[in-house]
């Protein structure tokens, strides 16, 4: 008769111990493992996730492709609020230019009617009521042959264009030969100035005639006036 396996009988001993228990993998008759029928949990075959999809989430720009809707109008709801803010900024910017620049003509404007008004006042023929324009009431008066008046309005109209480039500078108690002597050694535009300047004194100081010939002589150089004067003063 064989000897009982140590190990077998220490099993059987485990086992009975429990005897109140059952084993469902034991046969007890037999003495030895029976199969078991292993069925699906009941909780397993509610299908809690049958047909579930996790959905698809894609930023723009190539950021990490985990994009949804969600986070596509969160993304454009962003860029549209720094574009928002962005023309914001300019448009305030180009106000405040704007503002500026307002503020600046405006000021200029009221310097330069200063300016103007400080220039008519220091003519030696000067006075409150005298033409904006006097370029333009001389060529009137000299298609009216007035040319005692066209003559003061042309030296006038030199002398202020002298002002107004800083070749020279207009002031009550100053004589014309002064402004004459002011321009320096630019000396074909002090002919010029010269030569109207002498017509104008035998007129306006002298009382005398003037004809148009002597007038014509000082309103035919205009042009070099103006292109002299725009030399000298660049």
């Amino acid at each position: 008769m064989l000897a009982a396996d140590p190990a077998v009988e220490a099993g059987r001993e485990a086992l009975d111990q429990w005897g109140w228990r059952s084993y469902p993998w034991y046969d007890e008759a037999a003495d030895a493992a029976r199969p078991i029928d292993v069925s699906e949990p009941w909780y397993m075959k509610l299908n809690f996730w049958e047909g579930w999809t996790w959905p698809e989430w894609s930023w723009p720009w190539g950021f990490p492709n985990f994009s949804s809707s969600l986070f596509e109008w969160i993304a454009w709801g962003g860029l549209a609020l720094l574009l928002a803010v962005l023309i914001y900024l300019i448009v305030r910017a180009y106000r405040m230019r704007e503002q500026g620049r307002g503020g600046r003509k405006a000021r200029k404007s009221a310097d330069d009617t200063a300016e103007d008004r400080r220039r008519v006042e220091a003519l030696p023929a000067g006075g409150p009521r005298w033409p904006a324009d006097l370029l333009a009431e001389t060529a009137r008066l000299y298609q009216e042959a007035n040319y005692r008046q066209a003559i003061v309005y042309l030296f006038s109209h030199q002398l202020v264009e002298l002002d107004k480039h800083h070749l020279i500078r207009l002031n009550k108690g100053k004589t014309n030969r002064q402004y004459v002597r002011e321009l320096g050694r630019r000396l074909p535009l002090r002919a010029v100035v010269e030569n109207t300047m002498v017509a104008f004194e035998d007129v306006f100081f002298g009382n005398y005639a003037i004809d148009r010939a002597r007038f014509e002589s000082c309103w035919q150089r205009m042009n070099d006036f103006d292109r002299l004067i725009a030399g000298a003063s660049s």
